[in-house]
């Protein structure tokens, strides 16, 4: 295994699974995970969307833990280009932004902007 996959793995793990001081310090609600693949075509919409994106976030108690950008695949395919990480205070409250009328609302320009966005809800692990 090449030595940036193994800063990787070892990151990864280390974020999810162990008791630092980190992780207790945001232990609270739940959390959303975005993953997106931009869709080349419509790059420039980008900013509108996650811009309008925010706000709804925001509405809904919703905090950026982290936003992120692909810098490098290592392997495998498919692999996402941004990955957001949202804090809310539960999962019900994440379940009413999804079915928001001002989520929907953004549905053409999310569909514009990303071939493809997966979204997930966590729990901290106890």
């Amino acid at each position: 295994m090449k030595t940036v996959s193994k800063i990787v793995v070892a990151f990864l793990i280390t974020l999810f699974f162990s008791n630092t001081s980190i992780a207790q310090e945001k232990s609270e609600g739940n959390i959303l995970i975005i993953n997106a693949v931009i869709n080349k075509e419509n790059k420039a919409k980008i900013p509108e969307y996650l811009g309008k994106m925010n706000e709804v976030f925001k509405d809904f108690q919703g905090n950026p833990v982290g936003k992120y950008k692909r810098v490098q695949r290592i392997s495998g395919e498919g692999i996402p280009e941004m990955v957001a990480i949202i804090r809310f205070p539960n999962q019900e409250t994440i379940t009413n932004m999804i079915e928001s009328k001002s989520y929907e609302d953004l549905s053409a320009l999310r569909k514009a902007v990303f071939t493809e966005l997966k979204l997930a809800i966590y729990a901290e692990k106890h």
